[in-house]
């Protein structure tokens, strides 16, 4: 069985190279064509709106999805509560280095590798909402 969770950014990005190259399909490129102006042809020939004010009133769509779903995707609780034990982390670490002692020193790198794990998680997270949202990864707002 596939974890999604883990394979979710390699099958949205899968998908989103497949769309793009589904495109240089020319009977595709024209069906979705039409059906955009079918949508969005209205809006310009009726209400007269020009094309640049369509373009903006899209990405302000864009926009507002891509920032609900980054809402009900991303765990903020579990991203901020690993930003917070990863700073007292760094404290501990950077003290230890400066007092010089090795034993502590050793202790905390093994307890860095869980720490660097839980961090890769968070970012995978973020990335796999970016890339599902966008079918790229965008620099977005990370709690910091």
């Amino acid at each position: 069985m596939v974890d999604l969770k883990k394979q979710g950014p390699t099958i949205a990005l899968i998908f989103t190279m497949l769309v793009m190259l589904s495109y240089s399909v020319e009977w595709i490129r024209v069906t979705v064509g039409t059906a955009m102006n079918v949508v969005l042809g209205p809006f310009i020939d009726s209400f007269g709106v020009p094309f640049f004010i369509m373009i903006l009133i899209l990405s302000g769509t864009t926009g507002l999805y891509s920032s609900l779903v980054q809402k009900y995707t991303i765990d903020y609780e579990k991203m901020q509560d690993t930003q917070a034990k990863m700073r007292v982390f760094q404290k501990e670490f950077r003290e230890a280095q400066l007092s010089g002692d090795e034993k502590r020193v050793k202790k905390l790198q093994g307890k860095q590798d869980r720490m660097m794990q839980d961090q890769l998680d968070i970012s995978s997270e973020l990335s796999s909402s970016r890339t599902l949202r966008s079918g790229s990864s965008l620099p977005g707002s990370s709690g910091t």
